[in-house]
């Protein structure tokens, strides 16, 4: 009886390490259950969400770096990088993520009537690799 126990527990470790791989590649991969795109990010005011999108125009007030979805920046979805959290993103984030297919994760706000995830940590934000 007590031969079976370890064999059991090695079972148990394994299937475990399994998991996380499985939870690791969903991680990586493609959108998950709470991915949206980012013209239905307005849909989703207060709940926590990945959105996927490219960033097509910036803006680097000083105080804040904005990244845009649309060119229309006053009506559609942007994240926002504020200035005491400037040093943990690349430098000039401005230029680092303009252009690039990315996936931004967190609270979707409304702020003047449009949606806007707050960006404190470079792990909110994924550059999709073609």
């Amino acid at each position: 009886m007590f031969r079976k126990i370890p064999y059991f527990l090695l079972i148990l470790l394994f299937i475990s390490f399994l998991n996380e791989i499985n939870a690791d590649e969903r991680t990586a991969g493609s959108l998950d259950k709470d991915g949206i795109s980012w013209q239905d990010a307005d849909k989703y005011y207060g709940q926590y969400k990945t959105v996927d999108g490219i960033i097509v125009k910036t803006h680097n007030s000083g105080k804040a770096v904005f990244l845009n979805f649309h060119p229309n920046w006053k009506r559609y979805f942007t994240a926002v990088i504020f200035e005491r959290h400037f040093h943990l993103f690349p430098p000039n984030p401005e230029k680092y993520y303009l252009g690039k297919h990315v996936r931004v994760k967190g609270i979707i706000k409304e702020y003047k009537g449009k949606p806007e995830i707050i960006l404190t940590s470079p792990a909110q934000i994924q550059v999709i690799e073609k």
